[in-house]
């Protein structure tokens, strides 16, 4: 009897092991991708950088969100706005230079920029994303 019960679990393992991964896959609760382009807004003084993020609402998460840029010793940072309706926005976030005005300022060229969308409450990080992206002057493609 112990045996039949211990072959009959074993079988039934095996046959969930032999699913394939999609079949298990969930989609994520949130994910964020850094856009490779972003724009100097106000002469320098911001870069409005670009993201697609995502987040579905969760019962006890409470969404929040970060977007870090820095240009060699000039940084800034900002709350990354988020819709959490489970489907992809594709979100613009100025993000004003973090020192007195006029004493720093973001030029053409290149910039990191980072990003996180965790849970207020817990600090549990859901999705991240960093990229080196293109500076420009204007930004190219959006309105």
């Amino acid at each position: 009897m112990v045996r039949g019960l211990i072959a009959l679990l074993v079988a039934g393992m095996s046959v969930l092991a032999a699913q394939p991964a999609a079949a298990v896959t969930r989609q994520p609760v949130a994910d964020v991708t850094v856009l490779p382009a972003a724009h100097l807004t106000d002469g320098g003084a911001a870069i409005t950088a670009r993201l697609l993020v995502r987040c579905r609402p969760v019962d006890g998460v409470q969404w929040e969100g970060f977007v870090n840029v820095a240009q060699g010793e000039v940084f800034a940072w900002a709350g990354l706005p988020l819709v959490c309706d489970g489907r992809r926005h594709v979100v613009h976030v100025v993000l004003p230079v973090s020192a007195p005005p006029g004493t720093a300022e973001f030029t053409r060229g290149t910039a990191e920029v980072s990003a996180v969308i965790m849970d207020e409450n817990t600090l549990v990080e859901y999705a991240n994303d960093a990229r080196t992206v293109k500076v420009f002057a204007r930004c190219h493609g959006t309105s």
